[in-house]
């Protein structure tokens, strides 16, 4: 159930944010997060259309259509500076817009708060990949994220709101999905080979194709109360600066490797590292793979989302160097290495 986060300290003591919102209610993922989000808007507004970016993670357009919403799009992807063709908003529609990668999406931020005064839609922050940078949730009706993508839990989400939560509340947790996501965990950090926790995974996340909203998890619950971020956001800053000072060196830039930022601004907590790959970026994702370097693609576009082609050629060449709490300075130079190795 939804709760008065004003009745208890801070958020419980733990690592569940809740962005300065009065209510919060925890759910099992992010997608899950979006769907009750969006049952609430059907409960403000008569208008069934949402408005994404074109550059997002294919589960969330599944999430809309799953509760009956026509997607459209407008172009915005991570590293843009101005937002050039905002969305078509009507009167009673929704709007999702994302804080990539940790930053705060200031070219949606700008154009938003020239209309904000005047707004008559509902505004959704999908704060998945900045779960703990400063200034995000204060612009919008609603703001999800998901905690899985930052801590060793095997589910954990978050919908905060600035009005009551009301309706159904989420279904009990899968416990299928949360055992097999926990051994899969278990597995990674017993070495085992990659191929049988990452096919582990990837069928827990098939679970999550037709599932309904859930709740979170007892032992995700449990972990992510004792969980402290202040250490975490200081090991993912400390980890993503000494990429950045390494990065650009000139064998990198030789072989068409970048970073897609170039500074982190203060109180932004970085989800990953993102570099551009200007050719052969699965080749490289290969080798690193090689040498237990994972590296994610955020994202590989679904073919039926209508984007620009700027953020079609980013998808295509991002990937993403894992900078997380579990790794330290000497990662980041083994990292580095195995980057310089590959361009020899």
């Amino acid at each position: 159930m939804a709760f008065d986060v004003s009745a208890i300290s801070g958020t419980g003591g733990s690592s569940l944010p809740d962005f300065g919102a009065r209510y919060r209610l925890d759910c099992d993922t992010g997608r899950s997060a979006l769907r009750l989000a969006l049952r609430q808007s059907r409960r403000r507004s008569n208008s069934a259309r949402i408005w994404l970016p074109d550059y997002i993670c294919p589960s969330v357009p599944a999430a809309c259509r799953a509760e009956d919403f026509a997607v459209m799009y407008f172009p915005d992807r991570p590293g843009q500076v101005l937002l050039d063709q905002p969305p078509q908003v009507a009167s009673g529609d929704t709007v999702l817009y994302v804080h990539y990668f940790g930053r705060v999406n200031t070219a949606f931020s700008a154009w938003l708060q020239e209309t904000n005064a005047s707004r008559d839609w509902i505004l959704i922050e999908d704060a998945v990949q900045a779960a703990y940078s400063q200034g995000i949730g204060l612009l919008g009706d609603y703001v999800i994220t998901s905690l899985r993508k930052w801590w060793p839990a095997p589910d954990g989400a978050v919908l905060c709101s600035t009005t009551v939560l009301d309706g159904t509340p989420p279904t009990a947790a899968d416990e299928q999905f949360v055992g097999m996501r926990t051994v899969a965990k278990l597995l990674r950090g017993g070495n085992a080979p990659a191929d049988e926790f990452l096919s582990i995974i990837e069928s827990a996340e098939a679970l999550l194709e037709q599932a309904p909203p859930r709740s979170i998890s007892w032992m995700s619950r449990y972990l992510l109360n004792r969980c402290d971020p202040i250490p975490m956001t200081q090991a993912r800053r400390s980890n993503w600066l000494s990429l950045q000072s390494a990065i650009g060196a000139p064998l990198l830039a030789h072989a068409g490797i970048f970073p897609l930022f170039s500074a982190l601004e203060p109180g932004e907590v970085p989800l990953a590292f993102p570099i551009r790959v200007a050719d052969g970026r699965d080749k490289l994702r290969g080798y690193l793979a090689e040498r237990r370097i994972y590296c994610p693609i955020h994202w590989a576009l679904l073919d039926t989302v209508t984007s620009s082609g700027n953020s079609r050629a980013l998808s295509a060449e991002l990937l993403s160097l894992p900078i997380d709490q579990r790794y330290d300075v000497n990662d980041m130079h083994r990292i580095v290495s195995a980057l310089l190795e590959y361009c020899q």
